[in-house]
């Protein structure tokens, strides 16, 4: 069966964290952009911003996730 809740500890490698890292910074880069005071701070840009952090969330999980 699956872990699907990561009960167990894996050891990423180095080409994982740098990806995740990327992947990290990507996203805190664009959402700083949208934090600018130049960009209307209204309900669609904060759904932007909640969006970046889910899509950051799922790329760090398939990034780590074994089959």
């Amino acid at each position: 069966m699956r872990d699907v809740m990561n009960l167990k500890r894996q050891e990423l490698s180095e080409d994982k964290k740098l990806s995740i890292e990327t992947v990290k910074n990507l996203g805190n880069e664009f959402y700083a952009h949208l934090s600018d005071s130049s960009i209307p701070q209204n309900r669609e840009i904060s759904l932007a911003k909640t969006k970046i952090e889910e899509a950051v969330m799922w790329a760090v999980k398939g990034i780590c996730v074994e089959y």
